[in-house]
């Protein structure tokens, strides 16, 4: 029953997330654009003229600056006067936005770079009186940076008010198309902190395989009010975090086309003129998170439900504090599931014996059966006689079971979701955040494409032996129910194989162990029973 379980929530997983594209990306994610034009990086020099008038009619001429810091590279423009895109520098990696930070009415125009240097830049447009000046502040080794914006009159009159500012665009036409099959793509999601009060919906972008394009499907206009701590998007491993430093009165979410989002905060005050915003853009690490502060680690979340949520947390930090002792993360999700397993081992336990007993009584229960087919109530009243006498609660063998899903399912949450795994070797695995792809082959094979994985395949042999053992520990009478048996000790390894051959290998490798770890148990029950 225990694995019968097992094996039907893994088959609604690989229903609701599609198997992976078979060819390894190079860089999946996000296509970045070419830049077209870089300025020199150099230091700012008091000579740099300031900005001089524009035509709001004419159209700008597009130049870009790259800003580098060891964290990141940023690619600015002068049309808006805002951030095109940016790498996460270690692991060569873009997010789908761009745009950041523009102000409505001058999205387009072109403003003049005043100052430069390699790690900041400052952008200035003089327009019918008014002054709008945008500066980028990176800092070395840190994900974290500073954009402020200033709005001053030059003649003598009324200022520009603005009541909103659009924070950044959520573009995923540009999404390498290897990853329409991919799981990865149902992770993406929006989220904000407004009143100190999640707001996220996760599964935001689709395939479209009729257009062959990614797309936003039926997203309806999202609209929130209140004050808001912070908002952003973030994929399988990394996030963009946006926090207005100024008061707001909520934030909108508006369908630009099928594949493009706009993210804006409502401004409370329109006489303001300076306005600042710290940003994070980079991997999903609770600690990473919790010291760039304005609560930041909030967008980190396992699981939508409480309990799964806090159970995976501790997990993902007990996994990181083995870590700190043992610098291989194979052997880290080796020791924590060998610590798990024996934490539940008595409920384990527990569950197996009572399934035993409820397989041994199974004779007199068809007994009972038959003798009182004509009898339902009669029936039910003589099979709890039965379990009272022999002492089983016939909820016993499934209860524990559902006591330790929480457990599975968090350490599922936090090995597919941890960016620390990805790159992370392990014996003949590159990469524990993909399948571990010990060959590649230059043509495709049904089934298993052009990637040759082992570790599926040792899984399934050792759940085969698994099943075996827990055959031998059983007695059953009943020829039909023999025969579904033995079917099922073949059937469900091929199955397992099959569903994790493209999982991510520091999952298989777990469940590899929870199946060897499975056969100490059974044999345990084999040797009481034999006393």
């Amino acid at each position: 029953m225990a694995f019968v379980l097992s094996f039907m929530v893994l088959l609604v997983w690989g229903k609701l997330f599609p198997q992976p594209d078979k060819t390894p990306p190079s860089r999946p994610g996000f296509m970045a654009e070419t830049v077209k034009k870089t300025a020199p990086e150099q230091e700012p020099s008091p000579d740099l003229p300031v900005a001089q008038a524009v035509d709001p009619d004419a159209s700008a001429a597009e130049q870009e600056i790259v800003l580098t810091t060891d964290k990141l590279k940023a690619v600015l423009t002068n049309v808006g006067g805002c951030i095109k895109n940016i790498e996460i520098r270690q692991y060569a990696e873009y997010l789908p936005v761009d745009g950041m930070i523009k102000l409505k009415g001058f999205e387009d125009r072109e403003f003049l770079l005043e100052y430069q240097t390699a790690t900041s830049a400052r952008y200035a447009l003089n327009y019918q009186g008014r002054r709008i000046v945008k500066t980028y502040t990176f800092y070395p080794d840190s994900y974290l940076f500073d954009i402020e914006v200033q709005i001053r009159d030059i003649k003598e009159m009324s200022r520009l008010d603005i009541d909103s500012m659009k924070l950044f665009r959520l573009d995923i036409s540009r999404l390498d198309k290897k990853l329409k099959n991919s799981r990865d793509l149902s992770l993406m999601e929006h989220a904000a902190l407004i009143d100190n009060q999640i707001y996220a919906k996760g599964n935001i972008a689709r395939f479209d395989s009729r257009a062959d394009k990614f797309s936003f499907g039926k997203f309806k206009q999202v609209e929130k009010s209140g004050n808001l701590n912070w908002i952003g998007f973030r994929n399988r491993y990394f996030a963009l975090i946006i926090s207005p430093q100024f008061q707001t009165t909520g934030f909108r979410i508006n369908k630009m086309s099928e594949s493009e989002l706009e993210y804006q905060a409502n401004i409370a005050n329109s006489s303001l003129d300076t306005f600042k915003i710290k940003v994070y853009y980079g991997p999903q690490k609770l600690s990473l998170l919790k010291k760039a502060g304005h609560e930041f680690e909030k967008m980190m979340r396992f699981s939508g439900w409480g309990l799964f949520d806090a159970v995976a947390k501790g997990i993902y930090y007990i996994l990181n504090y083995i870590h700190k002792v043992i610098p291989s993360w194979g052997i880290c999700i080796i020791l924590l599931g060998v610590l798990i397993y024996g934490l539940t081992y008595p409920l384990t336990l527990k569950s197996m014996a009572s399934m035993k007993k409820m397989q041994a009584l199974q004779p007199k229960i068809a007994e009972l059966k038959e003798k009182y087919k004509d009898n339902p109530q009669k029936l039910s009243k003589e099979q709890m006689e039965l379990f009272k006498e022999h002492k089983i609660n016939p909820m016993g063998g499934c209860f524990p079971i559902f006591l330790q899903m929480p457990v599975f399912i968090g350490f599922y949450q936090v090995l597919w979701r941890s960016v620390m795994l990805k790159g992370a070797e392990f014996l003949w695995i590159k990469d524990l955040s993909e399948p571990d792809r010990l060959i590649m082959f230059d043509t495709e094979f049904p089934l298993i494409g052009n990637e040759l994985n082992i570790l599926p395949f040792l899984m399934g042999i050792i759940m085969f032996f698994q099943q075996k053992i827990s055959s031998k520990n059983m007695n059953v009478t009943d020829p039909t129910q023999a025969s579904q048996q033995k079917m099922m000790m073949m059937f469900l390894p091929v199955m397992m194989v099959f569903i994790f051959y493209h999982a991510a290998s520091g999952l298989t490798l777990y469940f590899t162990f929870f199946y060897l770890l499975t056969i100490f148990t059974q044999w345990r029950i084999s040797k009481t029973n034999n006393q």
